[in-house]
Protein backbone atom coordinates (compact mmCIF):
# COMPACT_ATOMS: atom_id res chain seq x y z
CA UNK A 1 0.00 0.00 0.00
CA UNK A 2 1.40 3.37 -1.04
CA UNK A 3 1.56 5.95 1.73
CA UNK A 4 0.19 9.38 0.95
CA UNK A 5 3.63 11.04 1.09
CA UNK A 6 4.85 8.81 -1.73
CA UNK A 7 2.15 10.01 -4.15
CA UNK A 8 2.90 12.76 -6.63
CA UNK A 9 -0.15 14.79 -5.73
CA UNK A 10 -1.09 18.06 -7.39
CA UNK A 11 -2.49 20.96 -5.39
CA UNK A 12 -5.40 21.46 -7.79
CA UNK A 13 -7.30 18.96 -9.95
CA UNK A 14 -9.62 20.23 -12.69
CA UNK A 15 -11.71 17.94 -14.85
CA UNK A 16 -10.71 19.82 -17.98
CA UNK A 17 -7.16 18.49 -17.56
CA UNK A 18 -7.46 15.67 -15.02
CA UNK A 19 -9.50 12.51 -14.60
CA UNK A 20 -10.65 12.87 -10.99
CA UNK A 21 -11.26 9.14 -10.68
CA UNK A 22 -8.00 7.69 -12.00
CA UNK A 23 -5.69 10.62 -11.18
CA UNK A 24 -6.91 11.36 -7.67
CA UNK A 25 -9.59 9.20 -6.04
CA UNK A 26 -8.18 5.76 -6.83
CA UNK A 27 -4.52 6.32 -5.82
CA UNK A 28 -5.42 8.39 -2.76
CA UNK A 29 -8.05 6.02 -1.41
CA UNK A 30 -5.84 2.97 -1.99
CA UNK A 31 -3.50 4.52 0.58
CA UNK A 32 -6.23 5.31 3.08
CA UNK A 33 -6.87 3.96 6.56
CA UNK A 34 -9.42 6.60 7.50
CA UNK A 35 -11.65 8.51 5.11
CA UNK A 36 -13.96 11.34 6.19
CA UNK A 37 -16.28 12.71 3.52
CA UNK A 38 -18.94 15.41 3.53
CA UNK A 39 -20.95 15.76 0.34
CA UNK A 40 -23.98 17.67 -0.87
CA UNK A 41 -25.61 14.61 -2.36
CA UNK A 42 -25.07 10.85 -2.23
CA UNK A 43 -26.27 8.36 -4.83
CA UNK A 44 -25.68 4.82 -5.99
CA UNK A 45 -23.08 6.28 -8.37
CA UNK A 46 -20.63 6.35 -5.44
CA UNK A 47 -20.80 2.56 -5.27
CA UNK A 48 -20.12 2.13 -8.97
CA UNK A 49 -17.56 4.88 -9.54
CA UNK A 50 -15.42 5.39 -6.44
CA UNK A 51 -15.44 2.26 -4.27
CA UNK A 52 -12.47 0.43 -5.80
CA UNK A 53 -9.91 2.50 -3.95
CA UNK A 54 -11.82 2.17 -0.70
CA UNK A 55 -11.28 -1.61 -0.65
CA UNK A 56 -7.88 -0.86 0.95
CA UNK A 57 -9.71 0.35 4.06
CA UNK A 58 -11.05 -3.18 4.58
CA UNK A 59 -7.56 -4.67 4.37
CA UNK A 60 -6.11 -1.97 6.63
CA UNK A 61 -8.91 -2.32 9.20
CA UNK A 62 -9.79 1.30 8.51
CA UNK A 63 -12.97 3.33 8.75
CA UNK A 64 -15.14 5.75 6.73
CA UNK A 65 -17.28 8.53 8.15
CA UNK A 66 -19.73 9.95 5.64
CA UNK A 67 -21.92 13.06 6.06
CA UNK A 68 -24.57 13.52 3.39
CA UNK A 69 -26.74 16.55 2.70
CA UNK A 70 -30.47 16.06 2.26
CA UNK A 71 -33.10 18.70 1.30
CA UNK A 72 -35.96 19.52 3.69
CA UNK A 73 -38.76 22.04 3.71
CA UNK A 74 -38.48 24.67 6.44
CA UNK A 75 -41.46 23.18 8.30
CA UNK A 76 -39.90 19.71 8.19
CA UNK A 77 -36.62 21.09 9.52
CA UNK A 78 -38.30 22.75 12.51
CA UNK A 79 -40.31 19.61 13.23
CA UNK A 80 -37.16 17.49 13.05
CA UNK A 81 -35.25 19.71 15.47
CA UNK A 82 -38.13 19.63 17.91
CA UNK A 83 -38.28 15.84 17.68
CA UNK A 84 -41.81 15.76 16.27
CA UNK A 85 -41.02 14.09 12.95
CA UNK A 86 -37.76 12.25 13.59
CA UNK A 87 -39.42 8.90 12.88
CA UNK A 88 -40.88 10.14 9.57
CA UNK A 89 -37.48 11.49 8.44
CA UNK A 90 -35.89 8.23 9.50
CA UNK A 91 -38.33 6.31 7.31
CA UNK A 92 -37.65 8.58 4.33
CA UNK A 93 -33.89 8.11 4.66
CA UNK A 94 -34.26 4.37 5.12
CA UNK A 95 -36.45 4.13 2.06
CA UNK A 96 -34.11 6.14 -0.16
CA UNK A 97 -30.99 4.26 0.92
CA UNK A 98 -32.83 0.99 0.56
CA UNK A 99 -33.41 1.90 -3.10
CA UNK A 100 -29.65 2.23 -3.54
CA UNK A 101 -29.05 -1.12 -1.87
CA UNK A 102 -31.60 -2.97 -3.97
CA UNK A 103 -30.98 -1.10 -7.22
CA UNK A 104 -27.59 -2.56 -8.33
CA UNK A 105 -28.00 -4.22 -11.71
CA UNK A 106 -24.66 -4.46 -13.53
CA UNK A 107 -21.80 -6.71 -12.49
CA UNK A 108 -19.78 -3.66 -11.55
CA UNK A 109 -22.55 -2.23 -9.36
CA UNK A 110 -23.02 -5.59 -7.64
CA UNK A 111 -19.33 -5.82 -6.77
CA UNK A 112 -19.25 -2.27 -5.43
CA UNK A 113 -22.48 -2.88 -3.52
CA UNK A 114 -20.94 -5.96 -1.91
CA UNK A 115 -18.03 -3.83 -0.76
CA UNK A 116 -20.35 -1.12 0.56
CA UNK A 117 -22.40 -3.66 2.52
CA UNK A 118 -19.24 -5.24 3.93
CA UNK A 119 -18.03 -1.86 5.19
CA UNK A 120 -21.36 -1.28 6.92
CA UNK A 121 -21.72 -4.83 8.23
CA UNK A 122 -18.24 -4.70 9.81
CA UNK A 123 -18.82 -1.19 11.26
CA UNK A 124 -16.18 0.33 8.98
CA UNK A 125 -18.63 2.81 7.49
CA UNK A 126 -20.80 5.21 9.45
CA UNK A 127 -23.21 7.67 7.89
CA UNK A 128 -24.94 10.80 9.09
CA UNK A 129 -27.33 13.15 7.32
CA UNK A 130 -27.10 16.93 7.44
CA UNK A 131 -30.06 19.32 7.21
CA UNK A 132 -30.45 23.09 6.98
CA UNK A 133 -33.48 25.22 7.75
CA UNK A 134 -33.44 26.67 4.24
CA UNK A 135 -31.85 25.13 1.19
CA UNK A 136 -29.60 22.15 1.81
CA UNK A 137 -26.18 21.32 3.18
CA UNK A 138 -24.04 21.35 0.04
CA UNK A 139 -20.42 21.41 1.24
CA UNK A 140 -17.84 19.05 -0.26
CA UNK A 141 -14.95 18.07 2.02
CA UNK A 142 -12.72 14.99 2.04
CA UNK A 143 -10.08 14.02 4.60
CA UNK A 144 -7.85 10.99 3.99
CA UNK A 145 -5.45 9.63 6.62
CA UNK A 146 -2.99 6.77 6.03
CA UNK A 147 -1.39 4.21 8.37
CA UNK A 148 1.55 6.55 8.94
CA UNK A 149 -0.74 9.26 10.25
CA UNK A 150 -0.24 11.64 7.32
CA UNK A 151 -3.33 13.39 5.98
CA UNK A 152 -4.59 15.19 2.94
CA UNK A 153 -7.70 17.36 2.88
CA UNK A 154 -9.48 18.23 -0.32
CA UNK A 155 -12.49 20.40 -1.03
CA UNK A 156 -14.20 21.75 -4.11
CA UNK A 157 -17.15 21.26 -6.42
CA UNK A 158 -17.08 17.48 -6.81
CA UNK A 159 -19.90 15.38 -5.33
CA UNK A 160 -19.84 11.59 -5.05
CA UNK A 161 -21.81 11.15 -8.27
CA UNK A 162 -21.19 9.90 -11.78
CA UNK A 163 -21.47 13.41 -13.23
CA UNK A 164 -18.84 14.77 -10.87
CA UNK A 165 -16.28 12.01 -11.21
CA UNK A 166 -16.26 11.43 -14.95
CA UNK A 167 -14.55 14.27 -16.91
CA UNK A 168 -16.89 14.27 -19.92
CA UNK A 169 -19.88 15.19 -17.75
CA UNK A 170 -19.79 18.05 -15.20
CA UNK A 171 -16.76 20.34 -15.01
CA UNK A 172 -15.43 19.88 -11.48
CA UNK A 173 -12.38 21.00 -9.52
CA UNK A 174 -10.82 20.24 -6.13
CA UNK A 175 -8.02 21.84 -4.10
CA UNK A 176 -5.67 19.52 -2.15
CA UNK A 177 -3.81 20.28 1.08
CA UNK A 178 -1.13 17.98 2.59
CA UNK A 179 -0.51 17.74 6.32
CA UNK A 180 3.27 17.59 5.84
CA UNK A 181 3.06 21.10 4.34
CA UNK A 182 2.36 22.26 7.88
CA UNK A 183 1.96 26.02 7.45
CA UNK A 184 -0.27 25.71 4.38
CA UNK A 185 -2.35 22.96 6.01
CA UNK A 186 -2.83 25.02 9.17
CA UNK A 187 -3.79 28.15 7.23
CA UNK A 188 -6.15 26.59 4.70
CA UNK A 189 -7.18 23.06 5.73
CA UNK A 190 -7.52 23.06 9.51
CA UNK A 191 -10.73 25.09 9.45
CA UNK A 192 -12.35 22.55 7.12
CA UNK A 193 -11.17 19.64 9.26
CA UNK A 194 -12.47 21.23 12.46
CA UNK A 195 -15.74 22.00 10.67
CA UNK A 196 -16.19 18.35 9.75
CA UNK A 197 -15.68 17.32 13.37
CA UNK A 198 -18.27 19.89 14.50
CA UNK A 199 -20.74 18.48 11.99
CA UNK A 200 -20.07 14.91 13.08
CA UNK A 201 -20.52 15.81 16.74
CA UNK A 202 -23.63 17.86 15.97
CA UNK A 203 -22.33 21.09 17.51
CA UNK A 204 -22.52 23.23 14.35
CA UNK A 205 -25.39 25.62 15.08
CA UNK A 206 -26.25 26.21 11.40
CA UNK A 207 -26.58 22.55 10.43
CA UNK A 208 -28.54 19.75 12.11
CA UNK A 209 -27.12 16.22 11.77
CA UNK A 210 -28.80 12.87 12.47
CA UNK A 211 -27.44 9.34 12.46
CA UNK A 212 -28.31 6.87 9.76
CA UNK A 213 -31.26 4.85 11.11
CA UNK A 214 -30.13 1.78 13.07
CA UNK A 215 -32.80 -0.27 11.30
CA UNK A 216 -31.04 0.37 8.01
CA UNK A 217 -27.65 -0.64 9.43
CA UNK A 218 -29.23 -3.94 10.46
CA UNK A 219 -30.92 -4.37 7.08
CA UNK A 220 -27.63 -3.82 5.21
CA UNK A 221 -25.77 -6.25 7.45
CA UNK A 222 -28.47 -8.90 7.05
CA UNK A 223 -28.51 -8.45 3.27
CA UNK A 224 -24.75 -8.83 3.13
CA UNK A 225 -24.84 -12.07 5.14
CA UNK A 226 -27.63 -13.45 2.96
CA UNK A 227 -26.04 -12.66 -0.39
CA UNK A 228 -22.29 -12.82 0.11
CA UNK A 229 -19.76 -15.54 0.75
CA UNK A 230 -17.72 -12.97 2.64
CA UNK A 231 -15.09 -12.78 -0.07
CA UNK A 232 -14.50 -9.67 -2.16
CA UNK A 233 -14.12 -10.46 -5.84
CA UNK A 234 -12.82 -6.99 -6.70
CA UNK A 235 -10.04 -8.53 -8.77
CA UNK A 236 -12.68 -9.51 -11.32
CA UNK A 237 -13.34 -5.83 -12.03
CA UNK A 238 -10.47 -3.93 -13.62
CA UNK A 239 -10.25 -0.24 -14.38
CA UNK A 240 -10.86 -0.74 -18.10
CA UNK A 241 -14.28 -2.18 -17.34
CA UNK A 242 -14.95 0.76 -15.03
CA UNK A 243 -13.96 3.28 -17.69
CA UNK A 244 -16.02 1.44 -20.29
CA UNK A 245 -19.12 1.65 -18.13
CA UNK A 246 -18.55 5.32 -17.50
CA UNK A 247 -18.23 6.08 -21.21
CA UNK A 248 -21.55 4.35 -21.81
CA UNK A 249 -23.21 6.89 -19.53
CA UNK A 250 -21.75 10.11 -20.94
CA UNK A 251 -25.00 11.09 -22.64
CA UNK A 252 -27.17 12.87 -20.09
CA UNK A 253 -30.24 12.45 -22.30
CA UNK A 254 -31.01 16.14 -22.17
CA UNK A 255 -33.42 17.42 -24.89
CA UNK A 256 -31.73 18.42 -28.14
CA UNK A 257 -33.40 19.57 -31.37
CA UNK A 258 -32.16 17.11 -34.04
CA UNK A 259 -30.61 18.25 -37.28
CA UNK A 260 -31.95 15.21 -39.12
CA UNK A 261 -34.70 12.64 -38.50
CA UNK A 262 -34.76 9.36 -40.42
CA UNK A 263 -32.05 10.66 -42.73
CA UNK A 264 -33.92 13.83 -43.69
CA UNK A 265 -33.17 17.38 -42.61
CA UNK A 266 -35.52 18.28 -39.78
CA UNK A 267 -37.61 21.41 -39.42
CA UNK A 268 -41.08 21.96 -38.03
CA UNK A 269 -44.07 23.02 -40.14
CA UNK A 270 -45.60 26.47 -40.03
CA UNK A 271 -48.70 25.26 -38.17
CA UNK A 272 -46.48 23.72 -35.47
CA UNK A 273 -44.40 26.87 -35.12
CA UNK A 274 -47.55 29.01 -34.93
CA UNK A 275 -49.00 26.68 -32.29
CA UNK A 276 -45.91 27.06 -30.09
CA UNK A 277 -45.84 30.84 -30.49
CA UNK A 278 -49.48 31.06 -29.44
CA UNK A 279 -48.89 28.70 -26.51
CA UNK A 280 -45.96 30.77 -25.29
CA UNK A 281 -47.91 34.03 -25.58
CA UNK A 282 -50.67 32.50 -23.43
CA UNK A 283 -48.35 32.02 -20.48
CA UNK A 284 -46.87 28.68 -21.60
CA UNK A 285 -50.11 26.79 -21.13
CA UNK A 286 -53.01 25.79 -23.33
CA UNK A 287 -54.77 23.14 -25.40
CA UNK A 288 -53.61 22.11 -28.87
CA UNK A 289 -56.55 21.01 -31.03
CA UNK A 290 -54.53 19.52 -33.88
CA UNK A 291 -55.76 16.91 -36.33
CA UNK A 292 -54.53 13.35 -35.76
CA UNK A 293 -51.33 12.84 -37.75
CA UNK A 294 -50.44 16.53 -37.95
CA UNK A 295 -47.51 16.25 -35.53
CA UNK A 296 -48.75 16.96 -31.99
CA UNK A 297 -45.94 14.89 -30.47
CA UNK A 298 -43.20 16.57 -32.52
CA UNK A 299 -44.65 19.98 -31.66
CA UNK A 300 -44.49 19.24 -27.94
CA UNK A 301 -40.94 17.82 -28.09
CA UNK A 302 -39.71 20.79 -30.11
CA UNK A 303 -41.22 23.12 -27.51
CA UNK A 304 -39.57 21.28 -24.61
CA UNK A 305 -36.19 21.20 -26.37
CA UNK A 306 -36.32 24.87 -27.37
CA UNK A 307 -37.13 26.05 -23.85
CA UNK A 308 -34.46 23.87 -22.26
CA UNK A 309 -31.74 24.75 -24.78
CA UNK A 310 -32.41 28.48 -24.38
CA UNK A 311 -32.74 28.49 -20.59
CA UNK A 312 -30.06 30.21 -18.56
CA UNK A 313 -27.84 28.07 -16.34
CA UNK A 314 -28.34 26.56 -13.91
CA UNK A 315 -31.23 24.84 -15.72
CA UNK A 316 -33.67 22.58 -13.91
CA UNK A 317 -36.59 20.92 -15.68
CA UNK A 318 -38.62 17.72 -15.58
CA UNK A 319 -40.80 16.64 -18.49
CA UNK A 320 -43.80 14.47 -17.61
CA UNK A 321 -45.84 13.05 -20.47
CA UNK A 322 -49.14 11.45 -19.41
CA UNK A 323 -50.91 9.07 -21.80
CA UNK A 324 -54.00 6.85 -21.47
CA UNK A 325 -52.48 3.46 -22.36
CA UNK A 326 -49.20 1.60 -22.82
CA UNK A 327 -49.17 1.43 -26.64
CA UNK A 328 -49.17 5.22 -26.77
CA UNK A 329 -46.54 5.33 -24.03
CA UNK A 330 -44.23 3.12 -26.11
CA UNK A 331 -44.75 5.45 -29.07
CA UNK A 332 -43.74 8.46 -26.98
CA UNK A 333 -40.60 6.69 -25.74
CA UNK A 334 -39.52 6.05 -29.33
CA UNK A 335 -40.22 9.59 -30.48
CA UNK A 336 -38.60 11.23 -27.45
CA UNK A 337 -35.42 9.39 -28.43
CA UNK A 338 -35.38 11.42 -31.65
CA UNK A 339 -34.82 14.49 -29.45
CA UNK A 340 -32.14 12.75 -27.34
CA UNK A 341 -34.49 12.08 -24.41
CA UNK A 342 -34.59 8.71 -22.66
CA UNK A 343 -37.58 8.82 -20.31
CA UNK A 344 -38.26 6.82 -17.19
CA UNK A 345 -41.03 4.40 -18.17
CA UNK A 346 -43.72 4.61 -15.51
CA UNK A 347 -46.09 2.14 -17.08
CA UNK A 348 -44.79 -1.22 -15.89
CA UNK A 349 -44.76 -2.67 -12.39
CA UNK A 350 -43.81 -0.20 -9.67
CA UNK A 351 -40.50 -1.88 -8.80
CA UNK A 352 -39.23 -1.19 -12.33
CA UNK A 353 -39.59 2.60 -12.15
CA UNK A 354 -39.99 3.80 -8.56
CA UNK A 355 -36.29 3.84 -7.57
CA UNK A 356 -35.27 5.41 -10.89
CA UNK A 357 -37.83 8.17 -10.48
CA UNK A 358 -36.94 8.79 -6.84
CA UNK A 359 -33.20 8.92 -7.61
CA UNK A 360 -33.73 11.32 -10.51
CA UNK A 361 -35.81 13.67 -8.37
CA UNK A 362 -33.10 13.64 -5.70
CA UNK A 363 -30.38 14.35 -8.25
CA UNK A 364 -32.39 17.23 -9.71
CA UNK A 365 -33.10 18.76 -6.30
CA UNK A 366 -29.44 18.33 -5.40
CA UNK A 367 -28.43 20.18 -8.59
CA UNK A 368 -26.53 17.16 -9.90
CA UNK A 369 -28.60 16.93 -13.09
CA UNK A 370 -30.51 19.58 -15.01
CA UNK A 371 -33.19 17.48 -16.68
CA UNK A 372 -34.95 14.15 -16.83
CA UNK A 373 -38.11 12.96 -18.55
CA UNK A 374 -40.97 10.63 -17.62
CA UNK A 375 -43.66 8.86 -19.62
CA UNK A 376 -46.52 7.75 -17.39
CA UNK A 377 -49.92 6.19 -18.05
CA UNK A 378 -52.88 7.92 -16.43
CA UNK A 379 -53.49 5.06 -14.01
CA UNK A 380 -49.95 5.31 -12.62
CA UNK A 381 -50.12 9.11 -12.66
CA UNK A 382 -52.97 8.88 -10.14
CA UNK A 383 -51.15 6.41 -7.86
CA UNK A 384 -50.09 7.63 -4.39
CA UNK A 385 -46.45 6.58 -4.95
CA UNK A 386 -46.06 8.54 -8.19
CA UNK A 387 -47.89 11.53 -6.73
CA UNK A 388 -45.65 11.55 -3.66
CA UNK A 389 -42.39 11.42 -5.63
CA UNK A 390 -43.25 13.89 -8.37
CA UNK A 391 -44.70 16.41 -5.90
CA UNK A 392 -41.16 17.04 -4.64
CA UNK A 393 -40.08 18.51 -7.96
CA UNK A 394 -41.92 21.83 -7.60
CA UNK A 395 -44.18 23.46 -10.16
CA UNK A 396 -41.53 25.91 -11.39
CA UNK A 397 -39.46 23.00 -12.78
CA UNK A 398 -42.27 20.93 -14.26
CA UNK A 399 -43.29 20.67 -17.93
CA UNK A 400 -46.49 18.60 -18.13
CA UNK A 401 -47.83 17.23 -21.42
CA UNK A 402 -51.19 15.49 -21.47
CA UNK A 403 -51.61 13.45 -24.64
CA UNK A 404 -55.20 12.57 -25.53
CA UNK A 405 -55.95 15.14 -22.85
CA UNK A 406 -59.71 14.78 -23.29
CA UNK A 407 -59.25 11.73 -21.02
CA UNK A 408 -58.48 14.20 -18.24
CA UNK A 409 -61.98 15.72 -18.41
CA UNK A 410 -62.82 13.89 -15.22
CA UNK A 411 -62.81 15.46 -11.79
CA UNK A 412 -61.05 12.48 -10.19
CA UNK A 413 -58.22 12.52 -12.74
CA UNK A 414 -58.06 16.31 -12.52
CA UNK A 415 -57.00 15.96 -8.89
CA UNK A 416 -53.97 13.93 -10.03
CA UNK A 417 -52.67 16.46 -12.55
CA UNK A 418 -49.58 18.16 -11.11
CA UNK A 419 -49.17 21.89 -10.86
CA UNK A 420 -46.67 22.92 -13.51
CA UNK A 421 -45.21 26.10 -14.97
CA UNK A 422 -45.50 24.56 -18.43
CA UNK A 423 -48.77 22.84 -19.41
CA UNK A 424 -49.64 21.46 -22.81
CA UNK A 425 -52.79 19.48 -23.59
CA UNK A 426 -52.83 17.58 -26.89
CA UNK A 427 -55.95 16.24 -28.58
CA UNK A 428 -57.71 16.29 -31.92
CA UNK A 429 -60.97 16.69 -29.95
CA UNK A 430 -60.26 18.15 -26.47
CA UNK A 431 -63.96 18.28 -25.56
CA UNK A 432 -66.22 15.27 -25.91
CA UNK A 433 -69.19 15.77 -28.24
CA UNK A 434 -72.36 14.06 -27.11
CA UNK A 435 -74.75 14.37 -30.04
CA UNK A 436 -77.62 16.74 -29.50
CA UNK A 437 -76.99 16.83 -25.73
CA UNK A 438 -73.50 18.24 -25.97
CA UNK A 439 -74.55 21.28 -23.97
CA UNK A 440 -75.15 18.96 -21.01
CA UNK A 441 -71.74 17.32 -20.94
CA UNK A 442 -69.37 19.25 -23.18
CA UNK A 443 -69.37 22.35 -21.04
CA UNK A 444 -68.44 20.33 -17.98
CA UNK A 445 -65.54 18.69 -19.83
CA UNK A 446 -64.46 22.07 -21.12
CA UNK A 447 -64.59 23.56 -17.66
CA UNK A 448 -62.40 20.81 -16.21
CA UNK A 449 -59.84 20.90 -19.01
CA UNK A 450 -59.52 24.66 -19.34
CA UNK A 451 -59.32 25.02 -15.57
CA UNK A 452 -56.06 23.06 -15.70
CA UNK A 453 -54.58 23.48 -19.19
CA UNK A 454 -56.01 26.85 -20.15
CA UNK A 455 -57.94 27.65 -23.32
CA UNK A 456 -57.40 26.29 -26.82
CA UNK A 457 -54.37 28.17 -28.13
CA UNK A 458 -53.83 26.34 -31.43
CA UNK A 459 -56.16 24.70 -33.95
CA UNK A 460 -55.33 22.77 -37.09
CA UNK A 461 -58.40 20.94 -38.41
CA UNK A 462 -58.43 17.86 -40.60
CA UNK A 463 -59.57 19.84 -43.67
CA UNK A 464 -56.55 22.15 -43.45
CA UNK A 465 -54.13 19.26 -42.85
CA UNK A 466 -55.43 17.58 -46.01
CA UNK A 467 -55.47 20.70 -48.18
CA UNK A 468 -51.90 21.63 -47.17
CA UNK A 469 -50.58 18.14 -47.85
CA UNK A 470 -49.69 17.35 -44.24
CA UNK A 471 -51.95 14.28 -44.35
CA UNK A 472 -52.39 11.87 -47.23
CA UNK A 473 -55.83 12.33 -48.88
CA UNK A 474 -58.30 9.54 -48.20
CA UNK A 475 -61.90 8.56 -48.90
CA UNK A 476 -64.39 8.75 -46.03
CA UNK A 477 -67.27 6.29 -46.29
CA UNK A 478 -70.01 5.64 -43.74
CA UNK A 479 -70.84 1.98 -43.14
CA UNK A 480 -74.06 1.07 -41.36
CA UNK A 481 -73.87 -1.22 -38.34
CA UNK A 482 -77.10 -2.46 -36.80
CA UNK A 483 -77.45 -3.00 -33.07
CA UNK A 484 -78.24 -6.50 -31.85
CA UNK A 485 -81.56 -7.04 -30.06
CA UNK A 486 -80.39 -6.58 -26.45
CA UNK A 487 -78.39 -3.46 -27.42
CA UNK A 488 -81.42 -2.01 -29.20
CA UNK A 489 -83.66 -2.61 -26.20
CA UNK A 490 -81.20 -0.89 -23.85
CA UNK A 491 -80.77 1.97 -26.33
CA UNK A 492 -84.55 2.54 -26.41
CA UNK A 493 -84.83 2.42 -22.62
CA UNK A 494 -82.03 4.96 -22.21
CA UNK A 495 -83.62 7.21 -24.82
CA UNK A 496 -86.84 7.26 -22.78
CA UNK A 497 -84.86 8.06 -19.63
CA UNK A 498 -83.04 10.87 -21.41
CA UNK A 499 -86.30 12.42 -22.65
CA UNK A 500 -87.78 12.26 -19.13
CA UNK A 501 -84.65 13.75 -17.50
CA UNK A 502 -84.42 16.49 -20.12
CA UNK A 503 -87.97 17.56 -19.30
CA UNK A 504 -87.00 17.96 -15.63
CA UNK A 505 -83.59 19.65 -16.01
CA UNK A 506 -81.58 19.96 -19.20
CA UNK A 507 -78.60 21.76 -17.61
CA UNK A 508 -75.13 20.28 -17.08
CA UNK A 509 -75.90 20.06 -13.35
CA UNK A 510 -78.20 17.11 -14.08
CA UNK A 511 -75.64 14.31 -13.58
CA UNK A 512 -78.27 11.61 -14.09
CA UNK A 513 -78.94 12.99 -17.57
CA UNK A 514 -75.21 13.18 -18.36
CA UNK A 515 -74.72 9.56 -17.25
CA UNK A 516 -77.63 8.36 -19.36
CA UNK A 517 -76.22 10.12 -22.43
CA UNK A 518 -72.81 8.52 -21.84
CA UNK A 519 -74.30 5.07 -21.44
CA UNK A 520 -76.30 5.38 -24.64
CA UNK A 521 -73.26 6.54 -26.60
CA UNK A 522 -71.22 3.66 -25.18
CA UNK A 523 -73.74 1.25 -26.70
CA UNK A 524 -73.09 2.77 -30.12
CA UNK A 525 -69.31 2.90 -29.60
CA UNK A 526 -69.06 -0.72 -28.48
CA UNK A 527 -71.63 -2.35 -30.73
CA UNK A 528 -70.97 -6.10 -31.03
CA UNK A 529 -71.57 -6.07 -34.80
CA UNK A 530 -68.76 -3.60 -35.52
CA UNK A 531 -66.05 -6.26 -35.58
CA UNK A 532 -68.07 -8.51 -37.88
CA UNK A 533 -68.69 -5.65 -40.32
CA UNK A 534 -65.00 -4.68 -40.21
CA UNK A 535 -63.93 -8.27 -40.85
CA UNK A 536 -66.24 -8.45 -43.84
CA UNK A 537 -64.86 -5.20 -45.26
CA UNK A 538 -61.27 -6.36 -44.85
CA UNK A 539 -62.08 -9.60 -46.63
CA UNK A 540 -63.50 -7.75 -49.64
CA UNK A 541 -61.06 -4.84 -49.76
CA UNK A 542 -58.39 -4.14 -52.38
CA UNK A 543 -55.32 -2.96 -50.47
CA UNK A 544 -52.73 -2.92 -53.24
CA UNK A 545 -50.29 -0.04 -53.33
CA UNK A 546 -51.80 2.55 -55.69
CA UNK A 547 -48.93 5.02 -55.49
Amino acid sequence: MAELKSLDLKTVYRSGKDNLLSDFYIPVLEGAKYYDRAVGYFSSSLLAYAMKGISAIVKNDGKIRLIVGHPLEEEEFEALKSGQHSMAISEILSDELDKIITGAVSKLEQERLKLFMLLVATSRLEMKFAFKKKGMYHEKIGIVKDVAGDKILFHGSANETKNAIYPDLNFESIAVYRSWDKDIYKSYASEFENGFEDLWKGVDESVYTVDMPSELYKKIAEKYRENSSGELSEASIDELELEGLLKDTVNNNYPVIPERIFGKEFSIYDHQRDALKSWFSHGRKGLFRLATGSGKTITAMYGVSSIFENAKSPRSMVLVVAVPYQALADQWVDELALFNMKPIKCFFSRDRWESKLRDSVNLLIGNQIEFFSVVVVNRTLSSPVFQDIISRVGSERLFFVGDECHRHANRNIRESLPEASFKMGLSATPYFDFDEFEEVVENEDKEILTDYYGSIVAEYPLSMALSEGILTPYEYNLVEVRLVDDEMEEYKDLSKDIARLMAVDSSRKNTALANAVRKRNNIISNSKNKLFVLSDLLGKGDFKDKS
